[in-house]
């Protein structure tokens, strides 16, 4: 059994990283990159991102007049609330335009003194563009499928690589590194050693990844085998001709004393007469780093017309929770971030190792690629 099982891994091994190695490259990079991004990004834009705290605050309304004075054209689609001293109010933006980078541009406004901080359109925030190459390559859906098949194929690699790792009969075999050997050998060791030591978490942040992109199908399978429903049906505003919408600050007020204990993370003011208006929240103990709570209020009642807490979120909906939380690293603190950033510069060493290891099978013929193969066995035992 373990004759035959060899041969095939390696096999699908190799085929599969020659076929997507430079992908896996791309998408590791960008990963690591984002892993940080709330940090480079206030590294990268101070001027919009950073201010002197003091006591003042302006209102949550205020900064949403303040966001739609400023781009008049375009509709406020979310605001990104201030979480720490020194942080500051992002508006989203948004236009009609089906490109997502085309169609946002944030806003930045001083929590402080309500003023303006600066204008950004979401192609020229360098981080937003690593974001978006990380989930869909820059090419919408057909990308974001392509990226979801990827991380199918790099859990196939870590897993074939595995079964291929010498350790598994002398752990010294497969952590020695052969420096005074010939460059097809240590290439190999060079690729054993970082196999080894990344496989664990290239293959988590892989299946989580796919599952994040193929939401939809994997939420009605998790439905289907658990019988809970994982999101709440839709809910509207009832409009009113004599009234206007109540002020986001009255309707912030509604939502903290509907989930008490929680923080608000962003709020999604009503677009559409009978959308309500929704505050994505958070409690400490969610695993989540933006939260999964929710509450949906009435834009013209401030009547609470849906909450739900992440606490108490059904089974199908928390495996969500817990796929993006693996996903981007935020459960284990700084060093569990660390970790996530070299294991997203893995794939670059596996791909130039493994790269070099098949062509260098490729100049040999099949009998010299036997006897090499069986040579190299001898050699790591």
């Amino acid at each position: 059994m373990a004759i035959k099982l060899r041969p095939t891994a390696l096999f699908v091994h190799q085929l599969a990283g020659v076929v997507t190695g430079l992908l896996m490259v791309v998408i590791g990079l960008t990963g690591s990159a984002i892993v940080f991004h709330h940090e480079l990004e206030q590294m990268l834009y101070p001027q919009l991102t950073r201010v002197a705290p003091t006591t003042e605050r302006v209102t949550v309304e205020q900064v949403a007049r303040t966001a739609r004075a400023t781009l008049s054209d375009r509709q406020l689609h979310r605001l990104l609330v201030p979480q720490k001293p020194g942080d500051v109010w992002v508006a989203m933006m948004q236009s009609n335009s089906k490109n997502l980078i085309e169609r946002f541009t944030n806003v930045y406004i001083d929590p402080h003194n309500g003023q303006v901080l600066g204008v950004q359109p979401y192609a020229q925030n360098l981080l937003v563009l690593t974001e978006q190459l990380h989930i869909s390559l820059l090419a919408g859906a057909t990308g974001r499928i392509v990226v979801g098949v990827a991380g199918i194929v790099l859990v196939v690699l870590g897993v074939s690589g595995l079964l291929l790792w010498p350790g598994w009969r002398r752990w010294q075999a497969g952590v020695s590194l052969r420096r005074s050997a010939n460059s097809r050998i240590v290439n190999y060791d060079l690729h054993k050693i970082t196999g080894i030591l990344s496989a664990l978490l290239l293959v988590l942040t892989a299946a989580t990844g796919a599952a994040l992109i193929f939401y939809t199908p994997i939420e009605r399978a998790l439905v289907a085998v658990t019988g809970e429903r994982a999101e709440p049906p839709k809910v509207s505003s009832a409009p009113r001709t004599d009234r206007t919408f109540l002020p986001l600050d009255r309707l912030q007020a509604v939502a903290d004393a509907t989930l008490p204990g929680a923080r608000t993370i962003s709020i999604f003011p009503a677009k559409k007469p009978d959308d309500p208006v929704r505050f994505r929240m958070r409690f400490d103990a969610e695993i989540q780093p933006n939260g999964r709570s929710f509450v949906h209020i009435d834009a013209y009642s401030g009547k609470v017309l849906q909450a739900r807490s992440a606490l108490e979120e059904p089974f199908s909906s928390a495996f969500f929770s817990w796929a993006y939380a693996l996903h981007v690293g935020s459960w284990g603190g700084l060093f569990t971030k660390v970790l996530y950033v070299l294991a997203g510069l893995a794939p670059g060493l596996l791909f130039w190792t493994g790269f070099a290891l098949w062509l260098d099978r490729l100049k040999k013929g099949p009998r010299q690629r036997r006897r090499s193969a069986a040579l190299s066995q001898v050699g790591s035992e």
